[in-house]
C-alpha cells in the first residue's frame, strides 16, 4: 500500500519533527510512504521514503489553480511508482494543515485514492462541513475519507458534526527522553518557556502580567518566549517592557524548531485557546517541564487539571493565581510534572501514534483491508 504524506506549509515547518517520527514508523509497518510538502518547508533526510515530491503553495504560479497537475507529473516520473503494475500509485491520501485539503481532494479524485485528513485545531474542525461535502464525488470513484483526531478531546468535538465520514483517534505521540528529569520536591522555577502565536495578543499580554504579579517582590524567571508573538503583536514586546520583564526576556527565533534549547526550561506557558494541538507541548511534558496551559475542550492535556495549571479565566488574575500555584508550592510544581511525564508515558508515545494511524487506515478508511503482507513483499 501507498500512501501520500501531504501537509500545508504552516504544518510540514511547525510539525516537521512529528512527521518524520511517522513517516519512519510507517514505513517500518512496510508501507511505502511518499512525502508531499510545499517547497523548502521540510528539510529532513528522506531515508526510507520512496518519494519526497515538493509543490509550490504560491498563488502567482502560471500552475496555481490546478496544483495537483505538477504533482502527478512528479508522481508520474518516480521510477518505483511508474514501473509498478501489481498495486495502485497511491491508495491514501493523508493531508495535514486545513490549507492543503483542497489539494488532498483534488489528488484522490484523479487517484482515485482514499482521502484521511487531519482535524488538529479549531480551524480545521470549522472545515469538515466542506470537506463533506464533496463525499459523493470521491464515493463515485469508489474512494472514501476518514477523519483523524490528534487525541479523544477532538475526536468527542469531531464526532458531534454531522458528517458521513468515520472518525478515529491519531494519537499524536512523541518519544520520552533517555533520561528524563525528575524534579525535587523543593526546586524553583528559574525559567520559563512560553509558546505563543501573537494571535491573541489579550492572551499573551494578560498572561505577562499575571506572571509580573505572580512575581511581585521577588525576581522574575528567565523567560523564552517565541519571537513569533512580538512580531504578529508588538503590543506583546512593549507591555513586557512596561513591566519591567525586559532584562529577564529573550526571544526565541522559531522556538518550535529549536526544541533541544527550550526543552532545558523549568516550566512552559501556552496562552492561545485555538484548539490547536503542539507536538511541542507533548515534548515538554516528556521531558519534565512544568506544564501552565490555558484550558482548551478541544485539547486533551489542556483539559486535565491533574496534569497541568489550568488558566479557566485568562484574566491577569487568573494567570497570577496559576503562576503563584506552582511558584509558591515547588511541590505541588513537581507533581504536575512528574504527572505530565506519566501520562505521555502511558498514552503519547510516538509507536502509539504509528499503531493508531494505521489502524485507521486498515479499518476505516474505505472499509477496505490494508494489504500489508503484499506491501512487504
Amino acid at each position: 500500500m501507498r500512501v501520500l504524506l501531504l501537509a500545508d506549509r504552516s504544518l510540514a515547518s511547525r510539525e516537521h519533527a512529528m512527521l518524520r517520527r511517522l513517516e519512519i514508523g510507517l514505513v517500518d509497518e512496510g508501507l511505502r510512504v511518499i512525502r508531499c510538502v510545499p517547497e523548502r518547508s521540510m528539510p529532513e533526510e528522506s531515508t526510507g521514503l520512496e518519494a519526497c515530491v515538493e509543490y509550490t503553495d504560491s498563488r502567482w504560479r502560471l500552475d496555481a489553480w490546478r496544483p495537483e497537475k505538477p504533482i502527478l507529473r512528479r508522481l508520474a516520473a518516480v521510477d518505483s511508482i511508474a514501473a509498478s503494475d501489481n498495486e495502485p500509485d497511491i491508495g491514501v491520501i493523508h493531508a495535514w494543515g486545513e490549507a492543503c485539503w483542497p489539494l488532498a481532494l483534488s489528488l484522490a479524485l484523479e487517484l482515485g485514492a482514499d482521502l484521511a485528513l487531519e482535524v488538529w485545531s479549531r480551524q480545521s474542525l470549522a472545515r469538515v462541513a466542506w470537506a463533506e461535502s464533496h463525499a459523493g464525488r470521491l464515493a463515485a470513484l469508489g474512494a472514501s475519507g476518514l477523519w483523524l483526531a490528534p487525541d479523544d478531546a477532538m475526536r468527542t468535538a469531531l464526532a458531534r458534526s454531522t458528517r458521513r465520514w468515520p472518525v478515529r483517534t491519531s494519537d499524536w505521540g512523541v518519544h520520552m527522553p533517555a533520561d528524563p528529569v525528575v524534579r525535587a520536591a523543593d526546586a524553583p522555577i528559574e525559567t520559563v518557556c512560553i509558546l505563543a502565536s501573537g494571535r491573541d495578543p489579550l492572551a499573551t499580554i494578560n498572561m505577562l502580567s499575571g506572571l509580573a504579579r505572580a512575581c511581585a517582590g521577588r525576581q522574575p524567571p528567565m523567560i523564552f518566549l517565541d519571537d513569533a508573538a512580538p512580531a504578529a503583536a508588538p503590543a506583546i514586546y512593549r507591555h513586557a517592557d512596561a513591566l519591567g520583564l525586559l532584562p529577564r526576556l529573550t526571544l526565541t527565533a522559531a522556538l518550535e524548531s529549536r526544541r533541544q534549547l527550550v526543552l532545558q526550561a523549568d516550566a512552559f506557558v501556552y496562552p492561545d485557546c485555538f484548539g490547536e494541538h503542539h507536538s511541542l507541548v507533548l515534548e515538554f511534558m516528556a521531558a519534565g517541564l512544568v506544564p501552565i496551559l490555558r484550558a482548551d475542550r478541544l485539547v486533551s492535556v489542556a483539559s486535565d487539571a491533574d496534569i497541568a495549571a489550568l488558566v479557566q479565566e485568562p484574566s491577569e488574575l487568573g494567570w497570577e493565581s496559576a503562576f503563584r500555584s506552582v511558584f509558591e508550592d515547588p511541590a505541588r510544581a513537581r507533581r504536575l510534572a512528574a504527572a505530565a511525564q506519566a501520562h505521555i508515558r502511558t498514552s503519547r508515545l510516538a509507536h502509539r501514534q504509528i499503531a493508531s494511524t494505521v489502524a485507521a487506515y486498515n479499518a476505516a478508511v474505505a472499509g477496505r483491508p490494508m494489504p500489508l503482507a503484499a506491501a512487504r513483499r
